[in-house]
């Protein structure tokens, strides 16, 4: 039978709400997702038919990213630390961190970190 909706916005912000959220690969950054085109060895990655094709600028950004993490050669290849990254389950930014941090012997003490910041909140509030 009817239902009842309550919500947290007057009617009026209801009928002002866009019909379709805005896909994924559109809002976020996008590093992850070439580092990991780039270890299937899709060579180019801006051309790619993507289903819902993301803004080019948060592609450039994710390679300049890349390039400065040592993930990708000048050419625009992946590095072996690059390959090395992304079989790390992780953001590029802390699969870096993580590699790195064996040089200085404080691998556990960066997993520990990088495993809280790594999920959305590690606090429970009933």
């Amino acid at each position: 039978g009817p239902g009842k909706a309550f919500h947290l916005y007057p009617e009026s912000e209801y009928f002002r709400l866009p019909s379709a959220s805005v896909p994924e690969i559109r809002r976020t950054n996008l590093a992850n997702l070439v580092l990991q085109m780039k270890a299937m060895d899709i060579k180019d990655v801006l051309l790619f038919d993507f289903l819902d094709p993301p803004p080019k600028a948060a592609l450039v950004r994710a390679f300049e990213l890349l390039f400065a993490l040592g993930a990708l050669d000048s050419s625009g290849s992946i590095s072996k630390e690059g390959r090395d990254m992304s079989k790390l389950p992780v953001d590029p930014i802390f699969a870096k961190t993580i590699l790195t941090s064996a040089t200085f012997g404080c691998v556990n003490a960066v997993l520990k970190i990088v495993s809280v910041l790594s999920v959305e909140s590690i606090m429970h509030f009933p």
